[in-house]
């Protein structure tokens, strides 16, 4: 009835297996195009998803082993060494780091490593969530082995707190949340209070269902 509204809950951020917090906040397309640039070849060659993938994992980073009976194992590829790109990709570079090397970076590591305003941007965003520790190639949904459900390897506070990183860089009327402290330290309840006061002062209403009295006495 209102498609407008952005709901912040604790669920998953994607059925894929390959989303992290880079792909999920399109900051990789923002990586891949000054790769691109500095190098002079398409920006396509610098996702694992396409032509940049490794071709023994095809840029999962990792095989499964089908053992018959028994659950099939996960190990990391031994060609990439889960890396997920080709040689041939890993030996271009920008400002002395290849593709690979600028995903591991954390967010924080990745400010000081990047200068430009439209990267910058989504990496204080990453950081004002309160997930500058999170490596950019950090998995965020990955398949278990068994009945290969997709499961994700950031908690319900990690999802959450990164869906916002993705909703704050556009503005919308309505956002609701879904218990937004769970899993949070004290000390960075306070961070969450100072983004929805952000939002409501730019004229958003925002909807919180918690329990939190440092939150409710915000209302």
């Amino acid at each position: 009835q209102y498609p407008e509204a952005v709901l912040i809950d604790q669920g998953g951020i994607g059925a894929s297996p390959r989303s992290t917090p880079a792909t999920y906040t399109k900051l990789f397309d923002e990586i891949r195009a000054l790769f691109a640039a500095a190098n002079g070849v398409p920006a396509a060659r610098f996702s694992f998803n396409s032509k940049g993938a490794c071709p023994d994992c095809k840029g999962a980073g990792y095989v499964y082993t089908d053992l018959a009976f028994l659950e099939p194992v996960r190990t990391t590829c031994k060609t990439c060494q889960g890396r997920r790109f080709g040689e041939e990709v890993l030996a271009y570079t920008l400002r002395g780091k290849n593709i690979a090397q600028v995903l591991e970076l954390s967010v924080e590591e990745a400010l000081d490593f990047f200068t430009e305003p439209k990267v910058v941007r989504s990496l204080r965003l990453l950081q004002e969530v309160g997930l500058g520790y999170l490596s950019l190639d950090r998995e965020a949904a990955t398949l278990s082995t068994g009945e290969r459900q997709r499961v994700s390897t950031l908690s319900g506070g990690e999802c959450q707190r990164l869906k916002l990183a993705a909703q704050l860089r556009k503005k919308s009327p309505l956002y609701l949340f879904d218990e937004p402290t769970a899993g949070l330290h004290i000390s960075e309840v306070e961070r969450l209070l100072a983004i929805f006061r952000r939002l409501t002062g730019q004229g958003s209403t925002v909807l919180v269902i918690e329990h939190d009295l440092q939150v409710v006495a915000q209302a």
